[in-house]
């Protein structure tokens, strides 16, 4: 038994109370908020205690019992004295896995099998909202965690930038790899950034081969910005090949 009853403010609004008469309504508000309802809507209330505290005589509750089960609203079973209120739920919806494990305690304790079977075809398809509720939040934190998991490729926000700047495919893998080395050591580059350092290779040298390996010489120290090649890895660069048909020397040239 609860302390208290809601009410919500619709009520007085819906089709069917507009069309009560004042008798009928507070007949019906008592169904609703007297001291022995329960969670589920169904609950023992003898005739003698409507009179009592009503303060009709049994006819008249009879009466009221009788219309309202000709209204289809609700069910009396005068062997265990027991009502089911039949629209309980559309005002006191089953919102939350707790209230549907306390209607299910409550409904083991039904004694009337008729209202039982009654009232069992009410609750089943209000159940379903509930669980689906449930399955919805579990279903929204799934993909919250799949997008947490999923992470967007370092690059991603550069790729139109890069594909505007280059074609050459070994120079976009090596600006790429400079975004993520950025983003490793907590630095991820701005899109503004990124332009002054397409400007600033651009500056130092007209060479895709160049420009991939001052990349690879920033991304392998670390450095956030691009620096001119030192002369020996630009010398690597030009140099020749060695091969096992002649020699060469440190400037490239064979050794006769």
């Amino acid at each position: 038994m609860a302390v208290y009853r809601q009410v919500y403010i619709t009520f007085w609004q819906d089709e069917f109370i507009l069309e009560l008469t004042p008798e009928e309504k507070y007949f019906y508000l008592y169904l609703m908020t007297n001291s022995k309802t329960s969670q589920c809507g169904i609950y023992q209330l003898p005739i003698k205690v409507m009179e009592m505290e009503l303060g009709y005589n049994r006819d008249t509750i009879i009466k009221l019992i009788e219309r309202f089960e000709q209204y289809g609203k609700i069910a009396y079973d005068e062997s265990t004295k027991e009502v089911a209120l039949v629209n309980w739920l559309k005002f006191n919806p089953i919102n939350n896995i707790n209230i549907q494990k306390c209607v299910e305690k409550e409904l083991q304790g039904i004694k009337s099998n008729f209202l039982k079977e009654k009232y069992n075809p009410l609750i089943s398809p209000l159940q379903p909202p509930c669980k689906k509720k449930e399955k919805e939040k579990t279903k929204e934190k799934e993909k919250t965690d799949k997008k947490k998991n999923k992470k967007k490729p370092a690059n991603a926000d550069f790729i139109s930038l890069f594909s505007s700047y280059t074609t050459n495919e070994n120079l976009i893998e090596a600006l790429s790899s400079f975004v993520e080395m950025r983003v490793l050591i907590k630095k991820k580059p701005t899109e503004r950034a990124m332009k002054m350092i397409l400007n600033k290779l651009d500056k130092l040298t007209h060479s895709d081969e160049e420009k991939v390996l001052i990349l690879e010489q920033s991304i392998l120290k670390n450095w956030t910005d691009v620096y001119e090649l030192k002369n020996q890895q630009r010398g690597n660069m030009n140099a020749r090949p060695i091969t096992t048909n002649g020699n060469y020397d440190s400037s490239g040239l064979e050794l006769l």
